[in-house]
């Protein structure tokens, strides 16, 4: 299977870095066009002591400095070798906008954290309903020595 067009949904953490990666390679061996996407919830911004509101000003200044950090993983993504990436910064559901845009898309490419127990019933996973609502491909990856996986034990 050729894949054309790959969407990289990314939180910035190590987790979907390292699906960037695995994502860069696949654009390389294609010659497929890489799209980087964050999604932003309009409403809550997740910090260590729980959930706070956005509010309007606040959530401008935010998506400001979101733009910055996308453009600066896109050009890493280009000194890597990628000749082409794009990227897309969205207000909304995180994985509803991720299944919205995969519409347009060969395959999609996401990290995962691992959680599992009540962590995951908590926070939920937005890869697992990805792979339930996409119509595409989706390929999830465990960054190495993530929660749960059998080659960090």
């Amino acid at each position: 299977m050729a894949f054309q067009k790959i969407l990289v949904p990314t939180d910035f953490s190590s987790h979907a870095q390292h699906a960037a990666l695995v994502a860069a390679d696949l654009a390389q061996r294609y010659d497929a066009e890489l799209t980087l996407l964050h999604v932003q919830s309009a409403e809550l911004f997740d910090i260590p002591e729980g959930y706070v509101l956005n509010l309007p000003a606040q959530l401008d200044q935010l998506m400001t400095v979101l733009g910055e950090r996308l453009a600066g993983f896109q050009q890493a993504m280009r000194a890597d070798g990628v000749r082409r990436v794009e990227t897309r910064l969205l207000r909304g559901n995180i994985a509803g906008e991720i299944v919205a845009q995969a519409q347009e898309f060969d395959l999609i490419v996401m990290g995962t954290h691992g959680r599992t127990g009540l962590q995951h019933l908590l926070m939920g996973s937005v890869a697992e309903r990805v792979v339930r609502l996409a119509r595409c491909p989706v390929l999830v990856v465990r960054a190495p020595g993530a929660a749960n996986d059998p080659a960090s034990k």
